[in-house]
């Protein structure tokens, strides 16, 4: 999928055609774009037709039942709200036509035609031809205190739920709680791999896979595995650590963002290298999100769109 297209329907100001109201994640999966919507309280998927530019739902997937916020929230033993005894009823996020509960919401993954989803702090998961999506069992009752995340109506929409990435049958879960999961299998069981990292993690901000390497950036820096049980911790020319935000991955070679400044590093490397001059605070104050297709790097703002960038420029870094 050619990320220029998007890019061109966004200056163009032309809205892609489609039944949606509320999209909350958009993710590309061998080289098909797939969006999540929860318009209607419960997650909807559609896939992005390059023929017409249009939204196309994937009616074969089953339809995930909308929860009862109160009952679920009771039930799933999470933190006591206010006042006292009342259960966590998670932040609400404002839209267009209301609010949602955060536990509504989450991110979305899609891996050899497996979709997985989390919902109502949950990992769901769904393969070609099923009829329910199947409970993965990992559950997530920590509440997140990380705020660094993109805005959404003045909400950090990817600040909820789960850091999880998924490469054919892996899946690395990165919880609030500070636990790493991982599991082999396509979330039929999890291993706790947690005490594998280098040091206590507080949070986790991202997580992807290229290829068979995972790398989970945290409040203390990122670190690179291809097993989850031996550790590489990434470091700048310098030799310190960077607390990166938001990662985006193109073939081997993965890019993060930090302080307006994007780095990247290729398989097997622990090095962070400048991929770009710093952006000036004068073109972009807040960085929202990052992706790459190709030599081209996209990076989308608060308030000042999206920006591209060669990356074959040989400008001095």
């Amino acid at each position: 999928m050619d990320l220029s297209i998007l890019l061109t329907e966004v200056n163009l100001g032309q809205l892609l055609e489609g039944d949606t109201g509320f999209i909350t994640r958009i993710i590309e999966s061998d080289g098909d774009i797939f969006v999540r919507d929860d318009k209607l309280g419960a997650p909807r998927f559609f896939r992005l037709s390059t023929k017409d530019n249009s939204l196309i739902n994937i009616s074969e997937m089953p339809i995930l039942d909308k929860i009862d916020l109160w009952k679920e929230n009771a039930q799933l033993n999470r933190p006591t709200g206010h006042p006292p005894g009342y259960p966590y009823m998670g932040r609400n996020v404002g839209h267009g036509d209301g609010t949602f509960s955060e536990s509504q919401l989450g991110g979305i993954a899609v891996a050899n035609g497996t979709y997985y989803v989390e919902y109502n702090y949950q990992l769901y998961r769904c393969k070609p031809g099923d009829t329910q999506w199947l409970n993965t069992g990992l559950l997530d009752k920590g509440v997140s205190d990380d705020y660094s995340f993109c805005y959404a109506n003045n909400w950090f929409i990817d600040a909820i739920g789960f850091r999880f990435a998924v490469y054919g049958n892996t899946i690395y879960v990165g919880e609030k709680e500070g636990q790493l999961m991982q599991s082999l299998d396509e979330g039929k069981t999890w291993t706790d791999v947690t005490g594998n990292l280098p040091y206590p993690i507080g949070h986790y901000k991202a997580i992807v896979m290229a290829g068979d390497h995972v790398y989970v950036a945290t409040d203390k820096g990122v670190v690179r595995s291809t097993n989850g049980t031996d550790w590489y911790t990434l470091t700048c020319a310098k030799g310190k650590q960077l607390i990166i935000t938001m990662l985006a991955v193109e073939g081997t070679t993965v890019y993060g963002e930090v302080g307006r400044r994007i780095y990247h590093v290729n398989n097997g490397m622990t090095t962070w290298e400048r991929a770009i001059p710093k952006i000036h605070h004068g073109i972009a104050r807040t960085i929202t999100c990052i992706d790459v297709d190709g030599n081209t790097l996209y990076v989308g703002t608060r308030k000042r769109g999206v920006l591209r960038f060669s990356l074959d420029d040989s400008t001095d870094r």
